[in-house]
């Protein structure tokens, strides 16, 4: 379709050709518009020529059309194209990344390849290390299956080094073994010392195959393990609880830090325990009984009525000497004393509940003894054996030789190969009194200690009817480092006398540079003054207290003044005062 219309013309000539394309459309309109002239007069070719305008106009429009829908056509293509080049971007970047995580027919870019080429080339070098004739051997040393140190002779000039880990495999049956860790190895004699840290199967053998082998930790596996008496301590109790739940004194021995290797350890802790012992306490009969003079059983109690003094006698329960015994009976008693005898030592009992405790200096039997005065019954008689364990470690620990471990502490002993040292695990769960006595040495693991100490308590004024308290001893309080095995140097306080006129004693503590004094409390004189007397002054680090001053008498004696830790406290009027303590908790 021409994209202009051209306007009426005269009739041309010659006529139309329809074979002349270029002129035809031209010749063929003015031959029309000449023939309409001709037919409807001049007026008509005006009327013509507007509407061929009006044609041109909308053939220009749906030209404009066409070309916008023909350039939408170029974006779409071109859209398309770029999305199918994206596509193919990211299939190229999926393909490499693939290549570099699985290709192994070669390099993935350049002289780099694929991590799985690098895992297949890594197990495959392991393989051959472990199979190689430099870090495998054979040995014809006998040893037996365990823990610890283990050393045997194979070839010379392996290229073993110090920290690699082998398994020692019996040749003649390999799932019996050792995991181990190579301290040392001598290529020119072949010797190779070794710290076994795991093992499987029992036995001793002299052959052996000795191969590498991954990584070996020792596990944190704990084994509670009970001993009543000393076993010496070896390889095979790497890692092991050793618990001492026993009455006994034990003496503990340790193989030779030589021999346990480097690495080795195990816990030693000391088990208080109650055992109960045998006897027929219900008084159900008289089984086991026998009774003197005014005694008798019946209704589930052993009385007595007055008479004469005898005892009842139980035969059966004898007492190890040295061990500490808890005896408990509820007591109703209208007159007289009872007591009970156990092991040479005597308990006094009173109306109501009774807990005593006896340390048995002999084998004597428990009896129980009145006087001839004594109407009453008892019932429900329990004896129980509460000794606590005594544990010494027979060899050098922490610079200490024969270090004790305290009932109800744990140690954790390690050795380096060339000695021992150990540290104490767990809260503060033992305490010593003292009382007399000029030194006291650090039990084993023991680093810091709480102290408290009190000097002596002052006696009370004599010379009145009422008469003044005596005054407490100061007191001091503190954590102190300690060293185990060291010896601490220390005085204690004595109790002042009643009338005295002077101040009780003081107690001293010597630690860390330290020196812990309180000083004791006023002692009251001869006189006839009522008023309390001052406490002892204090000084030391920490916690520093003046002693409580005495109590003033008044209708009755002054009371003495209070120490905190009953220690050291006045005496009150008459009275003399309480002797001064060092508190070691730890």
């Amino acid at each position: 379709m021409p994209t202009n219309i051209p306007s009426v013309t005269p009739y041309p000539a010659p006529a139309p050709d329809r074979t002349d394309r270029t002129t035809f459309m031209a010749r063929a309109i003015s031959k029309v518009s000449h023939d309409l002239v001709l037919a409807g007069g001049p007026g008509i070719t005006g009327q013509l020529n507007t509407s061929i305008a009006a044609m041109n106009i909308v053939a220009g429009e749906i030209e404009d059309l066409r070309d916008e829908t023909a350039g939408i056509k170029l974006a779409t293509e071109g859209v398309r194209d770029e999305t199918e080049d994206i596509k193919g971007e990211a299939q190229g970047f999926s393909d490499l990344a693939e290549a570099w995580a699985t290709k192994t027919d070669g390099a993935v870019e350049g002289t780099e390849y694929s991590s799985k080429y690098y895992a297949q080339a890594a197990e495959s070098f392991a393989q051959t290390a472990v199979s190689a004739p430099g870090t495998s051997a054979t040995s014809s040393t006998s040893l037996t299956l365990g823990k610890g140190s283990k050393t045997l002779t194979i070839q010379t000039g392996k290229s073993i080094v110090p920290g690699m880990f082998v398994t020692i495999a019996a040749t003649a049956d390999p799932v019996k073994y050792m995991a181990a860790q190579v301290i040392s190895y001598d290529s020119g004699t072949g010797e190779l010392i070794t710290n076994a840290l795991d093992y499987d199967g029992s036995g001793t053998y002299s052959a052996w195959t000795v191969s590498l082998a991954p990584a070996v930790q020792a596990g944190p596996e704990i084994i509670r393990e009970v001993r009543t008496a000393n076993t010496i301590l070896t390889a095979d109790d790497l890692g092991k609880w050793i618990d001492f739940a026993t009455h006994n004194t034990i003496t503990q021995t340790l193989t030779a830090a030589a021999t346990l290797g480097p690495g080795w350890y195990a816990y030693l802790s000391a088990t208080q325990i109650n055992t109960a012992m045998s006897i027929n306490g219900t008084f159900a009969d008289s089984t086991g009984w026998t009774l003197g003079a005014g005694w008798a059983i019946g209704g589930g109690t052993l009385g007595s009525g007055a008479g004469s003094a005898s005892e009842a006698l139980y035969p059966g329960l004898v007492p190890t000497v040295g061990h500490r015994y808890k005896i408990n009976t509820p007591v109703s008693q209208s007159a007289g004393n009872v007591e009970v005898r156990l092991g040479g030592q005597v308990g006094y009992l009173v109306n109501g509940s009774n807990e005593v405790y006896i340390t048995a200096s002999n084998t004597n039997p428990l009896s129980f003894n009145k006087d001839a005065g004594w109407v009453g019954a008892l019932d429900n008689v329990t004896v129980t054996d509460v000794t606590a364990p005594t544990i010494t470690i027979d060899h050098l620990v922490d610079g200490v030789t024969s270090g004790i471990i305290k009932p109800g502490m744990t140690l954790l002993v390690q050795c380096d190969g060339t000695g021992f040292t150990c540290m104490r695990l767990g809260p503060q769960v033992a305490m010593e009194i003292l009382t007399s006595g000029t030194s006291w040495t650090c039990p084993l693991g023991v680093r810091v200690a709480k102290k408290r100490q009190a000097g002596g308590g002052g006696g009370g004024t004599t010379g009145d009817s009422t008469c003044g308290g005596g005054g407490a001893g100061g007191y001091n309080e503190d954590s102190i480092p300690t060293v185990p095995g060291r010896a601490y140097k220390y005085a204690i306080g004595a109790a002042g006398v009643a009338g005295n006129g002077n101040a009780a004693g003081s107690t001293y503590f010597y630690a860390d540079n330290v020196t812990y004094i309180t000083n004791g409390g006023y002692n009251g004189a001869t006189d006839s003054s009522n008023e309390g007397e001052n406490g002892g002054s204090a000084s030391g680090g920490g916690l520093v207290l003046t002693g409580q001053k005495g109590g003033n008498a008044g209708l009755s004696h002054g009371i003495g003044g209070q120490s905190p830790i009953g220690y050291g406290s006045g005496g009150e009027g008459l009275t003399n005062g309480v002797q001064g303590a060092i508190i070691l908790e730890y």
